[in-house]
């Protein structure tokens, strides 16, 4: 079986989060939950999951600072395709985009492309 909707919090993400002023109980009304890899797996484990393609959760990062909200996707997909690499029999990623500045992301979108590859 695979999950094709799951949420990961990484450091970057939530470093990414400060550095943007986003504030997940402002926008989303709860706190971040945790969020670590065992746990995941063992969930995996349990439900009979046999592979979990992740996502980056909200709340969104975007503001309207185009390149550190490019800079910050760049960052926690990185930090995602990285864990992937290292879990590739249970993980795969959907990199994010940093809408609506994509225009300012293209060659980082070829790049994310070909990071995930490199990980399946």
């Amino acid at each position: 079986m695979i999950d094709f909707h799951a949420h990961i919090i990484t450091a970057e993400y939530k470093r990414g989060l400060r550095s943007l002023g986003i504030d997940p109980i402002d926008v989303d009304g709860f706190p971040l939950p945790e969020w670590n890899a065992k746990a995941h797996l063992d969930f995996m484990q349990e439900a009979g999951i046999d592979h979990t393609i992740l996502s980056s959760p909200t709340p969104h990062l975007y503001n309207n600072d185009v390149l550190l909200t490019a800079q910050v996707h760049r960052e926690v997909n990185s930090s995602i395709s990285e864990f992937c690499k290292a879990h590739s029999d249970k993980f795969s990623f959907v990199a994010s985009v940093p809408l609506p500045y994509v225009y300012v992301e293209s060659k980082n979108i070829i790049m994310q492309k070909k990071i995930l590859a490199q990980s399946v």
